[in-house]
């Protein structure tokens, strides 16, 4: 889903995840979802 923030939306495996923004998401934040 498209909107003002997101530009795309995809699912990966936690192993796979594509480079972060770490200025919006950290590795740890991520770990935690």
């Amino acid at each position: 889903m498209k909107g003002v923030e997101t530009s795309a939306v995809e699912f990966f495996a936690e192993n796979k995840l594509p480079p972060l923004s770490i200025a919006r998401n950290t590795q740890t934040q991520i770990e935690m979802a």
